[in-house]
């Protein structure tokens, strides 16, 4: 084997001998990036506040998996507006007493 030369040896440097490194400036094209990926950003948003398609489409989901059951009798737990002035015009606010008439009737 030979020993290795002069020139392949490794120089050894102390700690502290070297400059601290200057930290590496940014350059123009990641600023780009930066603005262009916030452009889209805000254009995807205003589409949402304006269309909102993704929320109808988490809403039509959810829809979808809805379901509801009907079984026969009446409900006892039937709960109807007490005193609103939309429910006192449009008759909601009386809605037991129809109820109660219906019976009579045999509805």
């Amino acid at each position: 084997m030979t020993s290795p030369s002069a020139s392949e040896t490794p120089i050894r440097v102390p700690p502290g001998a070297l400059p601290p490194k200057k930290p590496r400036k940014l350059g123009p094209g990641f600023w780009i990036f930066i603005f262009a990926a916030m452009l889209v950003g805000a254009l995807v948003a205003a589409h949402e506040l304006i269309a909102s398609p993704f929320q109808a489409m988490v809403l039509a989901g959810y829809g979808k998996r809805l379901t509801f059951q009907t079984e026969a009798g009446e409900n006892p737990d039937l709960r109807t507006p007490e005193a609103g002035p939309y429910d006192i015009r449009l008759g909601y606010a009386f809605m037991i007493l129809a109820v109660v008439k219906a019976h009579g009737k045999i509805y």
